[in-house]
């Protein structure tokens, strides 16, 4: 369990508490419902700011300043913002002053209870969206930090909320806002201040973990031809598995070289040179993932092993169990040899498939090569 992990469960943990501990202040329906009429400027301040503008703002609109500017802002935080300055101005009065619950009960005084009804089902599907947008990034904050899926990490986050929230009510929820809006604030200042982490060596060692995979597929791939027993679509699906760890690496990369932006710390510059060293060896695996995925397609179409050209069977998966091992070991030297024994595999083929596979394996270990020559990947201290 990582200390992220640790710092959410405590802050999961602390929400309930304080709503139960707020629930024993609950006396009527009034309590529940409007936390009596009781909250001042200090505590609405706190409970507005964390509600309108807590982990979905922070998470989804963060992303959306991220990828378009801001013109990710037109909606949130601009466009709420607007909402709450047009409310307070002209409609949170006028609540107030009639000892209204809701806006709905506004239209019912003006315009009859048909009209608040309709007003109600229409107001009513935008807070459960809206609800729903919270509780989901607050359960991708969860999934990130643990182990557990993005369905169960959401499920956790809904019956936190809905915990303190049904015990507590209203005032539980303001309670609870506050707690959030000082983390909000308190880790956005210690971002500001600390400047935020540099991503280069997650980067670097996904690509240390992403050779290896390749060079243990091969491996598997030329142990299953020598039994004549290949399983080419599991290859293919192990290929797609390799493409999610390179986009994460590429995250990685995109995050360190966006965090290291407006980084003052001595010794950022030359770290965020190296981030391209490390685009170019993703590249690289990008390429060699791509040809062992058309290589494994070949091999499904050519059918059984026994079957095929025997001289070639002989000379191409020894060739291909080589390249798996020069591949794993990040043997650069034990690559270009591969590489250059591929001369000879080539002069046995006996159709246009065996030269796709000889073509495929070569550009593997032309992809592959800058790979093990850079290992063990590192960035600059």
């Amino acid at each position: 369990m990582n200390g992220v992990l640790i710092g959410v469960i405590a802050y999961v943990v602390v929400q309930l508490i304080v709503g139960l501990l707020v629930s024993r202040r609950i006396r009527s329906e009034s309590d529940y419902l409007i936390a009596g009429r009781k909250i001042g400027l200090g505590l609405a301040t706190f409970s507005m700011f964390a509600t309108w503008f807590g982990a979905e703002t922070c998470i989804g609109a963060a992303g959306k300043f991220y990828e378009q500017g801001l013109a990710g802002g037109v909606t949130d935080p601009f466009g709420y913002a607007l909402t709450l300055f047009i409310m307070g101005l002209f409609v949170a009065g006028a609540l107030w002053r009639r000892g209204l619950t809701t806006l709905a009960d506004l239209f019912r005084e003006r315009y009859g209870s048909r009209v608040e009804r309709f007003a109600a089902l229409l107001m009513a599907p935008t807070s459960v969206f809206w609800a729903a947008a919270q509780i989901r990034a607050f359960g991708q904050v969860m999934h990130s930090a643990s182990e557990l899926s993005v369905t169960v990490s959401i499920t956790v986050a809904a019956v936190a909320v809905i915990l303190y929230t049904c015990t507590g009510g209203l005032l539980a929820d303001v309670m609870t806002d506050l707690v959030q809006s000082i983390g909000i604030v308190v880790g956005l200042v210690i971002n500001f201040a600390v400047w935020p982490p540099l991503r280069d060596r997650a980067a670097a060692r996904r690509i240390d973990d992403l050779d290896d995979r390749v060079g243990e597929l091969l491996a598997d791939m030329a142990n299953e031809l020598r039994e004549d027993d290949p399983d080419a679509d599991r290859w293919v699906e192990r290929t797609r598995d390799l493409d999610n760890g390179i986009d994460a690496a590429w995250s990685d990369v995109r995050s360190a070289r966006e965090s290291g932006r407006l980084n003052l710390r001595r010794g950022v510059a030359p770290r965020m040179r190296g981030t391209h060293d490390l685009g170019e060896l993703l590249v690289s695996i990008e390429q060699a993932v791509a040809d062992v995925r058309s290589m494994a397609r070949t091999v499904g179409r050519l059918g059984p092993v026994r079957e095929w050209d025997v001289e070639f069977r002989r000379a191409w998966i020894p060739a291909l169990a080589r390249a798996a091992d020069a591949v794993h070991d990040a043997d650069a030297d034990a690559v270009r040899r591969v590489f250059d024994d591929l001369d000879a595999v080539a002069d046995t083929t006996a159709g246009h498939a065996h030269s796709a596979l000889v073509v495929n394996l070569r550009n593997v270990l032309e992809a592959m090569g800058p790979v093990a020559a850079a290992q063990p990947v590192r960035v600059r201290s």
